[in-house]
């Protein structure tokens, strides 16, 4: 399964600002061959020295994808950091997009997020892994 899928684009807009804040990432990619149930699952974390935070941003229904370019517009409402301890939160993190088929992982695309405090705001800045 791994080798059907390769992204060739991944474009964030609102990916600077206010951690919480929304985003969208839209994702160009290509199949080698079709896909009767793609799906796609978004999820930040934030690592410290001793526990690891997993935040679920969200998860798509199964969609049929056929094969060749293909682009998805993913839109991510807020990112809810409250159940972490704002000690931690500056620092760097992951974004990471899990690709799935028939709920089995395809591949898993990873976005650095650097956070830091601003005036007692955290603020983030994602990077596209074309950057």
């Amino acid at each position: 399964m791994t080798s059907s899928f390769k992204l060739t684009a991944l474009e964030i807009d609102g990916g600077a600002g206010p951690l919480s804040s929304p985003f969208e990432l839209e994702l160009d990619f290509i199949l080698t061959r079709p896909s009767a149930d793609l799906s796609f699952s978004l999820s930040y974390l934030v690592d410290g020295m001793l526990k690891r935070h997993v935040v679920p941003l969200l998860t798509t229904d199964p969609t049929p994808y056929s094969e060749g370019a293909n682009s998805l517009l993913l839109s991510v409402s807020s990112v809810d950091v409250s159940n972490v301890e704002p000690g931690r939160l500056a620092n760097a993190g992951l974004l990471s997009i899990d690709v799935l088929e028939g709920g089995e992982e395809v591949c898993t695309i990873n976005c650095v997020v650097m956070v830091r405090e601003v005036g007692g705001e955290f603020e983030r800045e994602i990077y596209s892994p074309f950057e």
